[in-house]
């Protein structure tokens, strides 16, 4: 298989649209993912083709994985993240602190770490100065 089979524009163009409409909006997909609007519908559009930086932070935004999102391939399962959760609804931030809940009862996460995640959290979800 060659380089175009594994990367090909339109079809990540389509799986770009894929978790706008998941997202709610382009505005909100781009901001999540730290990119300009401008940006997200030059990729779109197929007229550029993101960095491996740039992918790694839309496939988080969009809580999906980086593999699916570059390939089509991988599985599509979120991977939800510090940043994607700017864009969750109130019930699914509830489960995900109902998941950290439940990891650091039974081991799987360091309380420390919970708490930098949610101290990272509130950072992103406080208000910028003005």
């Amino acid at each position: 298989m060659n380089n175009q089979d594994e990367f090909d524009p339109q079809a990540l163009s389509l799986r770009i649209r894929t978790i706008i409409k998941t997202v709610g909006s382009a505005e909100k997909f781009a901001n999540a993912a730290g990119i300009s609007c401008g940006v997200l519908k030059n990729y779109t559009s197929c007229q550029a083709d993101p960095t491996r930086k740039k992918l790694i932070a839309m496939a988080n935004a969009g809580g999906v994985s980086v593999g699916w999102l570059a390939t089509g391939k991988a599985s599509q399962e979120p991977m939800p993240t510090n940043r994607q959760l700017l864009i969750l609804d109130g019930a699914k931030k509830a489960q995900l602190i109902s998941d950290l809940f439940v990891a650091v009862v039974e081991g799987e996460k360091d309380l420390n770490g919970v708490i930098r995640e949610i101290q990272t959290i509130a950072e992103l979800l406080a208000p910028s100065p003005s």
